[in-house]
């Protein structure tokens, strides 16, 4: 089962390794067609070689969101790789936990996981597996295996702030009496792994000692995949993200300030302690990565993959983004802000740019600078669908398929997003929803 399943991300890896030839090329010749669509139907005439500048070029700013794909698009994805430190140069480690929260909605997902996970015990004997859950919820995993500690927090632990998930990470920092020479590997509580992501974060943790923190690949494939199709399609733009804004972040700029996944999260010991968990924010992991940005820890990016399982349906997909978005004003700074901006360009920033297309007037350089750029919004997410797929291991003609049929109702879905942030913004959520899976 271990070597399938390292084998199996081994194999998504060398398909990654032709990102940037692949979306080189495929980008060039989608914005030629483009072009030669547009010139036929007369729109090229809001192309001026007169002006460098127009009052239309100011709308560029729409597409903000999407410059930092293009630039992620054009960078190498690296691999695993050992470095080859001497032993002396190895950082040191006491334990190494696969931590799961869950609220108990989803209890057959977690079993899920967890069985799939009693096996990356023998990969290193500092590895420990721990569930985390609320009281009385603990009953639902009382027949776990005894290799799993499971965490119970109590109904009478009331921090200062933390609520739901932060008030149970919380708790378990506290209890556990976590060391700075541990680490947590924090997971969402359907997250499946392998040895390949087990051994990407032993040997991040001893070789990549500038980092406290670490980020790798989510790919929403791991049950039922494609058996609801609306929210498997909502999904994609969120693979796509992790070759674009979470992939400049922890692997080029070593900071969150593109955002951050709560899950595939790889936490010293040390930064948690300094920082805790006691935040009002339910959009605890990016309060966490900000608040560990000012105290100058950096992150890092980690070569491996997890995968995790789409919602049940697209409304459930909704009430997650609608969570989301309402936590992040609760995580105060700059920082955070900029995360709020970027999510809303990418939802509105497109559909603003065709509604008001014929009405421009812009230089050459920016009406085919344009062009570019929303051609990659679009393969970027033909790309995640594609990588997605090819993990899954589908047949081509289906991986085809759904790359030319479903992928493009991705950028739309993502589209309507901003109408899921504009009722979020009028009736923020109320407490935390915990999203059917």
């Amino acid at each position: 089962m271990e070597v399938q399943a390292r084998s199996r991300t081994e194999h998504t890896f060398r398909f990654l390794a032709w990102r940037r030839p692949l979306s080189f090329l495929s980008i060039l010749s989608l914005a030629y067609i483009l072009c030669a669509v547009l010139h036929k139907y007369g729109t090229d005439q809001i192309m001026t070689h007169e002006k460098w500048w127009t009052t239309s070029c100011w709308l560029f700013l729409l597409n903000t969101p999407t410059y930092i794909v293009l630039f992620a698009f054009l960078l190498p994805m690296p691999s695993a790789g050992s470095k080859n430190l001497p032993k002396s140069d190895l950082r040191h480690f006491r334990t190494l936990y696969l931590s799961l929260v869950t609220a108990g909605s989803n209890p057959e997902a977690v079993k899920r996981g967890i069985t799939k996970m009693l096996p990356l015990l023998t990969v290193d004997p500092r590895v420990k597996i721990v569930l985390i859950t609320d009281e009385p919820k603990d009953k639902l995993f009382a027949n776990l295996s005894s290799s799993i500690t499971l965490v119970t927090t109590p109904i009478s632990y009331t921090p200062a702030h933390a609520k739901y998930k932060a008030r149970a990470l919380e708790y378990f920092r506290t209890s556990s009496k976590l060391a700075s020479s541990d680490w947590v590997l924090h997971l969402d509580e359907e997250t499946v792994i392998d040895a390949h992501t087990v051994r990407a974060c032993i040997q991040f943790i001893q070789e990549e000692k500038q980092y406290h923190l670490g980020q790798g690949i989510i790919l929403y494939n791991a049950h039922r995949f494609w058996e609801a199709r609306l929210p498997t399609i909502a999904d994609i733009p969120r693979a796509r993200d992790d070759y674009g804004k979470f992939f400049i972040g922890p692997r080029w700029v070593h900071s969150p300030f593109l955002g951050l996944h709560g899950s595939f999260l790889l936490i010293s010991g040390e930064v948690q302690n300094a920082i805790g968990w006691d935040t009002r924010s339910e959009a605890e992991d990016m309060w966490l990565g900000i608040e560990a940005w000012k105290k100058n820890y950096k992150i890092g990016w980690i070569p491996s993959i997890v995968r995790e399982q789409s919602p049940n349906s697209i409304v459930e997909s909704w009430r997650q983004r609608s969570r989301w978005f309402g936590g992040m004003p609760k995580a105060k700074g700059l920082q955070a802000r900029l995360n709020m901006t970027l999510w809303i360009l990418e939802t509105c920033g497109g559909p603003i740019l065709i509604v008001s297309w014929r009405h421009l007037t812009l230089p050459f350089w920016m009406y085919y600078f344009l062009i570019v750029t929303n051609v990659t919004d679009f393969w970027s997410m033909i790309y995640a669908c594609l990588v997605q797929d090819v993990d899954s291991q589908l047949g081509l003609p289906t991986i085809l398929f759904h790359a030319i049929f479903y992928a493009p109702f991705a950028l739309i879905c993502k589209w309507i997003e901003g109408l899921v942030i504009l009722y979020t913004i009028l009736r923020p959520p109320k407490g935390f929803y915990v999203v059917s899976k």
